[in-house]
């Protein structure tokens, strides 16, 4: 099925993707500090999820099609960048924490929704991980949509276990941040800010060559 050989490679790099400070892991690190755990980990379960089927997309040639037509890249990435100025106008409107203490937090399924969604809608996923899967994959072995499946399986199952880890501690962490009342009047404010900047990183980035 796949090159069971360039496995070990295939996963020390993929382990390296995750050190570095992505905008998942931005996402997952705010929501646990000012959304709690539950939320984060959901989030990290739908950023998963979306992992998953980029990695089917980029197997089936969307990747290729989106560097073909930079206009299709152009309105996949707007779309993204709408979806999250919505959530910041969203938090905006939100009432602080101080306010409304016993406000319930997200449910699970608007959290899973929120990361899928984010994770979905960045056109450079896509792109980024046809290029990079395209490395270890053999034409010989098995249908590229599969093992790129089989791939993306193992990056979406290692994303978030990480992600997962992540949100777990930031919670723990956030659990202590909202006890202090100037934490709790700022809260909002911080993801808004996050979906402000993600929002305006999709924009800027440069379409893939």
């Amino acid at each position: 099925m796949i090159d069971f050989a360039s496995l070990p490679a295939f996963l020390a790099a993929t382990a390296l993707l995750f050190l570095t400070l992505g905008p998942n892991t931005v996402l997952t690190i705010s929501t646990g500090l000012t959304e709690g755990r539950a939320s984060a980990v959901c989030g990290a379960a739908g950023i998963a999820g979306a992992t998953l089927l980029h990695a089917l997309l980029a197997g089936l040639g969307v990747a290729a099609v989106l560097r073909a037509h930079p206009l299709l890249f152009d309105l996949f990435r707007c779309a993204g960048a709408a979806y999250l100025a919505y959530l910041c106008y969203q938090r905006l409107r939100a009432p602080s924490l101080a306010l409304a203490e016993r406000r319930a937090a997200p449910s699970a399924w608007f959290s899973l929704r929120r990361g899928f969604v984010t994770n979905l809608l960045n056109p450079k996923v896509v792109a980024f991980v046809a290029v990079f899967v395209t490395q270890f994959v053999a034409p010989q072995l098995a249908p590229l949509p599969l093992q790129f499946l089989v791939y993306g399986a193992i990056i979406a199952a290692m994303g978030f276990a990480f992600d997962g880890a992540l949100a777990l501690l930031c919670g723990r962490v956030g659990k202590l941040l909202l006890e202090r009342p100037l934490f709790q009047r700022r809260a909002n404010w911080v993801m808004a800010s996050v979906y402000l900047a993600l929002a305006v990183r999709l924009l800027l980035m440069r379409r893939p060559g």
